[in-house]
């Protein structure tokens, strides 16, 4: 059973390490040259260079998709739709284990290559990561690290799933893209920013604490919108918000004491930072990058484990 679910497999995954070691040596071309540019005291430099090559670390972003819908939505619905699973049934073999064995055989196949590209990725990004300090940033924080392993697991598990469930391939592919993708974005806007508490800050507004600062009327409060390199590296979960005194209470009728100064637009930071006013301020720690990474791959996998056990238990119990 195993040698011919890899004699159904084996072009793709050749096509796949193919392209996969093609970017590998792409990447290690152009490593060196990213690290010298890092070396300079100017970045813009390395980030122009970086934003030539960037479409190739792009990759990451689709690859756990393209897996999901060309690797796991046809692996069991395309057997299903000909037929052909029925000659596999007849060889003695059981419905879990031409299930096991071809879930085995692909899914680890798709984790190894997404792993190896991750892992590429993150290598050669260095330099500029060290330089921009950006990893919490939605794209780059889904291109480094471990999160493109459980992207993909979860992708093809969705993709497998569907599969099993509509028994037509182009429906599943389809099916596949959406959930994924709608997985993805809800997951990155509305899960991630809650997986741990944040730290919350009150920073004096000093000339280097905040961009901008405007009064929407005279007597109403300051609106801040604070650096954010204020934190260098951190995850800004909200970079503005209304100026506040020691106490931590909010400060209305600026409008009016601003006004009564000669306020210019040149020494506008520095009659705000005389106020001695402050900013409420709330992000993630640079320290806690790798704790996100896990804790996000960690609930994809187990998604990816529990759909694994649903298609499991749905070719035993309901395929026929």
């Amino acid at each position: 059973m195993t040698r011919f679910a890899w004699r159904q497999f084996r072009l793709q995954a050749l096509i796949a390490f193919g392209i996969l070691a093609a970017v590998v040596v792409f990447f290690t071309v152009t490593h060196p040259q990213l690290v010298d540019l890092a070396k300079l005291p100017q970045p813009d430099a390395l980030k122009n260079r970086y934003a030539t090559y960037e479409i190739v670390a792009r990759l990451l972003l689709v690859v756990p998709a393209l897996i999901g819908i060309f690797w796991g939505a046809p692996l069991l619905a395309r057997e299903l739709e000909t037929g052909t699973f029925r000659l596999a049934w007849t060889q003695s073999v059981t419905r879990r284990r031409w299930l096991a064995v071809k879930l085995a055989l692909v899914g680890g196949a798709s984790v190894v290559v997404t792993g190896v590209l991750s892992w590429a990725v993150t290598w050669w990004s260095t330099p500029v990561d060290h330089v921009t300090l950006d990893r919490f940033s939605a794209l780059v924080f889904s291109e480094r690290g471990i999160v493109p392993v459980g992207y993909a697991a979860f992708a093809f598990a969705v993709g497998a799933a569907l599969g099993l469930l509509l028994r037509r391939t182009l429906p599943a592919m389809a099916a596949t893209l959406a959930v994924f993708v709608g997985a993805r974005l809800a997951f990155t806007q509305w899960v991630r920013p809650h997986l741990m508490v944040p730290v919350h800050e009150t920073l004096p507004l000093t000339s280097a604490a905040f961009n901008s600062a405007g009064i929407t009327s005279p007597n109403g409060p300051l609106i801040v919108t604070v650096d954010n390199g204020i934190r260098p590296g951190a995850w800004i979960l909200s970079d503005s918000g209304n100026a506040v005194d020691s106490a931590g209470k909010v400060v209305y009728g600026l409008g009016k004491k601003l006004a009564s100064e000669d306020i210019t637009r040149q020494n506008f930071r520095e009659a705000i930072a005389r106020l001695g006013l402050y900013v409420q301020v709330a992000y993630q720690p640079a320290s806690r990058y790798w704790t996100f990474q896990w804790v996000e791959t960690g609930i994809f996998m187990g998604l990816a484990l529990v759909l694994t056990i649903f298609s499991l238990w749905w070719v035993r119990r309901r395929l026929s």
